[in-house]
C-alpha cells in the first residue's frame, strides 16, 4: 500500500457519503491506497454511513476508526497512527475529488526528490451554490481554503 487516505469527519455524515462515493470512482489499481475514516466524536450517522461504504465497495481497501478526543488534530494523529501507506494523504470530508486524483498524486510523488520534500498539495477550488460571491478575490481566499496556482508544477 503506498498511500493512505485519511478523512477526518464531524458530524457530517451526509457530506461524508458524497466524498466517499467520489474516492469510489477513482480511476486507479484500488491495491494502490488505502482509505482510513475517522470518526471524529461524531454523534449522527457517520458510523453507520462508513459501515455502509465499507460493504458496498468491497475492492477498496477501508478502515474505520472512532477518536473520542474532539478536535482535527487529535482525528489526524489518530489517521497517521492507523495508517499502512507510505505517504499520508489527508483529505476534508467535503472533497469532491477527481476521478484521477490518486493517479495524479502518484505521478506527483514519483517526480519529488523524497529526501528533500516534506509534503506536496494541489488546487482546492471550492464549489458555491451558485456564482462565487463578488467579495471574493485572491486576497480573501484563506476564508474559504481556496488555493489555486495554476496548472505548472512550483516549488511551495
Amino acid at each position: 500500500m503506498l498511500i493512505s487516505t485519511i478523512i477526518c469527519t464531524h458530524n457530517r455524515s451526509n457530506i461524508l457519503k458524497i466524498c466517499l462515493d467520489h474516492i469510489a470512482s477513482q480511476k486507479v489499481n484500488k491495491d494502490i491506497f488505502e482509505v482510513i475514516i475517522i470518526n471524529n466524536n461524531s454523534t449522527d450517522e457517520t458510523e453507520e454511513v462508513a459501515g455502509n461504504f465499507i460493504k458496498q465497495e468491497n475492492t477498496l481497501h477501508v478502515r474505520y476508526f472512532f477518536e473520542g478526543k474532539p478536535g482535527l488534530s487529535a482525528a489526524r494523529n489518530r489517521g497517521m497512527l492507523e495508517s499502512k501507506g507510505e505517504y499520508l494523504n489527508y483529505i476534508d470530508d467535503d472533497a469532491l475529488l477527481p476521478t484521477d486524483y490518486i493517479a495524479n498524486l502518484m505521478k506527483s510523488i514519483s517526480l519529488i526528490d523524497q529526501k528533500l520534500v516534506a509534503g506536496i498539495g494541489g488546487k482546492i477550488i471550492p464549489k458555491y451554490f451558485g456564482r462565487e460571491p463578488k467579495w471574493m478575490s485572491y486576497y480573501t481566499w484563506g476564508l474559504v481554503s481556496k488555493h489555486d496556482l495554476g496548472n505548472t508544477p512550483v516549488k511551495y
